[in-house]
């Protein structure tokens, strides 16, 4: 425990509080300035002649495994007062009281506020939680000259002072035009980036302050837990997660060296699809269990069609000798009859797909599986190119993509806000609504059965650099979970 602390269960109501603020404040901690790379938690504390300090709140960053939310109140607040803002802090009943001081400088000064720090228990999933597991190469990121992201760049979901409010400790004051980035105090606070589905692991979840992921270092068993911050790396990378160099140093870890992460999931399941299962080991990668049923088994035919699909023939194609990978994208366009009559013309110049589903879930289907369609164009994947085409099962969705006026005219849905995995900047992107989503699950499940197909990926991954689709709105690692492949392509 954090020095001058008690050992208290978690907090109830607020007489519970209030109690223990009575009896804590009239404990007195001198300010000390900050400069170990053991120091965890700090508040950045102003003087009346204008100097800052850090007041360290912790004295080793394995003194409580969640970063603390540090509280300031005019020290005219009553015991009562601060007791009452307390209990209005999200899930405050699960809080554990630290201490309470009147805090005093080195130089005798005494502080106008008082302070209080706040932290949650260390979160283990309880029996019969799940957690996902993903083992990769790791890098590291944040903080003053970082050049792997812009001076001005903020964090996927912390663009303003509101919300990086909830990261008490982690961020510099602003010099000028610098974006979160740049300000995160890189070599004192675990914190980590991932290529989170954010349809299972939702941006306000990973916000939370009892939201915490394990970081271990696969060679030498020592783990770390860190907060969610970020999205990334970057898609073209082969790593799996970004590190605050503070996380990389007490694993002691270098630019790509092995990590094992472990992901806590949400009480709730995802909306779409199942959540993956306990995790198995096997080849350290995140693994999910059958997919319970969408409604409906589909069924492939003896000629390879869709038992049920509309059928919009569109005539070529050759025969397959081998089917091996299914692609997903998006038609960045209107109605999926409206890309069907596109791919008629002359203009598409032999595009086409074998199924189209629509926004309301329709699938429609435009030619046999075991036929070729122009879907892939240039692509490699797995050793196979120069294009996918010979290989390959593709299924477009009704989706507008990045085209913002477009997706507005066709979904009420709201707009998805992201950054590509490929890279570049957040921007928004249409939505794919259940009834789609839904419908591409059950036929994907269907075509990985049937063809023993061996991967299921997006157009963006077999041609990164002229593609963007399926996109960031779509829940590919889900989708390969419910296809019985790892969520991480490999």
């Amino acid at each position: 425990m954090p020095k001058n602390s008690q050992s208290l269960p978690p907090l109830k109501n607020l007489d519970a509080l209030t109690a223990l603020l009575k009896e804590a404040n009239e404990k007195v901690c001198k300010g000390q300035k900050a400069g170990k790379e053991y120091i965890y938690g700090a508040a950045l504390w102003t003087g009346e002649d204008g100097e800052s300090v850090n007041v360290v709140i912790l004295d080793d960053a394995t003194a409580a495994p969640v970063p603390p939310i540090v509280r300031e109140f005019p020290a005219t607040f009553s015991d009562e007062e601060i007791a009452t803002e307390v209990m209005k802090i999200e899930d405050a009943e699960k809080l554990h009281f630290s201490s309470a001081y009147n805090f005093k400088f080195e130089d005798g000064q005494q502080s106008e506020m008082k302070v209080i720090a706040l932290f949650y228990p260390s979160v283990a999933p309880a029996a019969g939680g799940e957690i996902v597991s993903i083992t990769g190469k790791m890098s590291t990121f944040g903080g003053w000259g970082d050049t792997g992201m812009t001076r001005d760049e903020d964090l996927a979901w912390i663009e303003n002072e509101a919300q990086a409010s909830g990261y008490p400790g982690y961020f510099n004051p602003p010099r000028g035009d610098e974006g979160f980035g740049w300000r995160l105090k890189k070599d004192e606070v675990p914190y980590i980036a991932c290529r989170w589905e954010y349809k299972v692991t939702p941006k306000s979840y990973l916000a939370k302050p009892t939201t915490l992921v394990t970081v271990t270092n696969t060679k030498t068993g020592e783990s770390i837990q860190a907060r969610p911050i970020d999205w990334g790396p970057h898609g073209k990378t082969d790593r799996i997660a970004d590190l605050s160099p503070f996380v990389a140093t007490r694993l002691k870890l270098k630019t790509d060296d092995e990590v094992r992460v472990d992901i806590p999931l949400p009480s709730k399941a995802p909306a779409f699809l199942p959540k993956p299962a306990e995790p198995t080991g096997v080849g350290g990668q995140m693994t999910g269990g059958p997919a319970p049923s969408s409604g409906r088994e589909l069924e492939i035919d003896s000629d390879h069609w869709l038992v049920g699909a509309r059928r919009e023939p569109i005539a070529g194609g050759q025969q397959m000798n081998k089917c091996r990978f299914l692609v997903i994208h998006f038609t960045s366009g209107a109605s999926a009859e409206s890309s069907i009559d596109f791919w008629r013309t002359r203009a598409a110049k032999g595009a086409s797909a074998h199924l189209v589903i629509d926004r309301d879930g329709t699938i429609y289907q435009c030619r046999p599986f075991d036929h070729t369609c122009g879907h892939a164009g240039d692509s490699k994947w797995k050793g196979v190119g120069p294009t996918l085409n010979t290989c390959s099962i593709g299924i477009e969705l009704a989706n507008a993509g990045d085209d913002t006026r477009l997706a507005k005219r066709f979904t009420k849905l709201p707009l998805f806000a992201a950054k590509h995995k490929n890279g570049g900047k957040l921007q928004s992107w249409e939505a794919y609504p259940d009834a789609q989503l839904k419908a591409c699950e059950a036929v994907s499940r269907a075509l990985v059965a049937r063809y023993e197909l061996e991967d299921v990926i997006g157009h963006d991954d077999i041609a990164p650099d002229r593609k963007n689709d399926p996109g960031p709105a779509f829940p590919l690692a889900n989708l390969r979970v419910a296809c019985g492949l790892s969520a991480q392509i490999v």
